[in-house]
């Protein structure tokens, strides 16, 4: 297109009109009229005529592109960030349930694999970590506010025995919960 300098080559409004038509339905498709109205003009997408010369007009139609592909891409980072900040949410608020890669995902709505990926990529930690990171957390709280049995906080992060959560604890740690608890730290 951009060699080609007659306005009225029918080959180039073919052309042109190609490539807009597949760019109008994927703002269509993708709901992009109001986002790209703020960034770029897209009253020119249709209207060939209004560009001074077809380099100008190939031009838009490259910038036009660059623009969706930025705005699409914006979108989905944002939806990252709602999924990894809802589900950092439920996790905090359900420490004593099932936080399976399975049960999680279905919480957000996302396949498990996918979801393990993105949460490495969004954070730069397994989701696991995170997990035993909150936990964790949650029992050093415990352990230091309240009176509360060791039995009973590692229930409440989610350990139905007390073994394991004190086995959990060492190993992070360094110390088991009632240690933890009587040396100062907690």
């Amino acid at each position: 297109l951009r060699k080609v300098t007659s306005r009225n080559s029918n080959t180039a409004l073919e052309l042109y009109f190609a490539i807009a038509t597949m760019l109008l339905r994927f703002i269509n498709q993708w709901n992009l009229s109001e986002k790209l109205a703020f960034r770029i003009g897209l009253h020119l997408l249709m209207r060939v005529d209004e560009h001074p010369s077809w380099d100008e007009a190939v031009n838009y139609l490259v910038k036009l592109s660059m623009t969706m592909f930025d705005v699409k891409s914006d979108d989905q980072k944002k939806t990252v960030e709602d999924a990894v900040s809802r589900l950092k949410q439920y996790i905090n608020g359900h420490l004593s349930e099932d936080l399976s890669l399975n049960q999680l995902s279905s919480k957000v709505f996302l396949n498990p694999s996918y979801l393990s990926r993105l949460f490495k990529q969004y954070t730069g930690k397994n989701l696991s970590d995170y997990i035993h990171e909150v936990r964790i957390a949650k029992a050093k709280e415990l352990l230091k506010r309240t009176q509360k049995k060791i039995f009973e906080i590692s229930v409440e992060i989610g350990y139905e025995s007390q073994q394991s959560f004190t086995r959990f604890f060492k190993n992070i740690v360094g110390m088991t919960p009632q240690e933890y608890r009587e040396s100062g730290n907690a």
